[in-house]
């Protein structure tokens, strides 16, 4: 098993960053699904942040990489209103 039971058992402690909860639960669906894992079961509760945040800066201004990222960011990542090219983390 990739996840250890201690992170995918319990939902993380709340905090004060949105972002924060929202980017470890997209984070874990995205390598649970690369895995062929089912994602914790918690990691679906946590909703998306309000406005789209890019998870590479150089997306926040050239138009073309910003637009690659909002059309090919994996499923996990889009449903929680972050973005990032479709390759993101193919090393993880």
């Amino acid at each position: 098993m990739f996840f250890s039971h201690s992170i995918t058992s319990r939902p993380p402690k709340r905090t004060a960053f949105a972002a924060v909860l929202a980017g470890l639960a997209a984070l874990l669906d995205f390598f649970a699904q690369r895995t062929g894992q089912p994602a914790p079961a918690w990691a679906s509760a946590i909703s998306g942040l309000p406005a789209a945040r890019f998870l590479l800066r150089s997306a926040a201004t050239p138009k073309r990489l910003r637009r690659m990222c909002e059309e090919e960011s994996p499923g996990p990542l889009k449903r929680r209103n972050l973005f990032a090219p479709a390759d993101y983390l193919w090393f993880a």
